[in-house]
């Protein structure tokens, strides 16, 4: 998607008409200047990188602007603190942050994918406990999603249950709790690998294909906390 440019019409030359009788004269109508596709491709050329991100960034919908906040600043562009988003049709279809995903995740109402990573050796030092944000139920379109390392509380959210496209769910090197729910059958991929779940593993879960490709590594989780396949 090309940032919008401004189209700047010009002035056309005045015609003056000399008739028998005396009339006043008038400038002919503005005519639109005519910009073609290279005029359009060199004045974002001739923009900075920062020129080029704020443009983008203005023509977002408030409640995706209102998710970003203060966050939105050169420092945080140049920093690569900000999340990378991709989108279609005026919508935003891909989100990808390393840290935790906002409360506010829920504006992004296209999203197809999102992936948000974290260091595993600094999950506890740089990032607070969090709950998984209970907006992404908002997200119907979801199918791929992606949370890793990082001090993501609670069960396995049941907001993930009802997004009707969601095909694959990856949630491993965070902190959840408590059993797996049988209704996470129903994605093609699950992978919840170093968590603090405990319990039975439903056998209709087993049977997914990612635990069948990746076996009992899905099932190594934090000490004291325990998972079985369910006999």
């Amino acid at each position: 998607m090309r940032p919008s440019v401004l189209i700047i019409s010009t002035l056309s030359a005045f015609s003056c008409t000399l008739s028998l009788q005396t009339e006043e004269i008038l400038p002919e109508p503005e005519k639109e200047a005519e910009y073609t596709e290279k005029d359009t491709l060199d004045y974002i050329d001739s923009l900075t990188d920062d020129e080029a991100l704020m443009i983008i960034y203005e023509g977002f919908p408030e409640e995706v602007k209102r998710a970003f906040g203060r966050k939105w600043t050169l420092e945080n562009i140049h920093a690569n603190a900000l999340p990378v988003i991709y989108w279609a049709s005026g919508k935003v279809r891909w989100y990808e942050v390393d840290g935790p995903l906002p409360e506010e995740i829920g504006a992004f109402d296209a999203l197809t994918e999102i992936r948000a990573n974290g260091d595993p050796s600094s999950k506890y030092s740089v990032y607070e406990p969090v709950p998984f944000p209970e907006s992404i139920s908002k997200c119907r379109a979801l199918r791929h999603l992606t949370v890793k390392n990082q001090p993501v509380t609670g069960p396995i959210p049941e907001a993930l249950r009802d997004l009707p496209d969601l095909q694959s769910v990856t949630l491993t090197g965070l902190d959840l709790e408590g059993p797996v729910p049988s209704w996470c059958s129903r994605f093609e991929v699950f992978s919840i690998g170093g968590n603090r779940l405990s319990g039975a593993v439903p056998k209709e879960v087993v049977k997914t294909r990612n635990w069948e490709i990746r076996g009992e590594r899905n099932l190594i989780q934090q000490e004291g906390f325990y998972l079985f396949e369910e006999q």
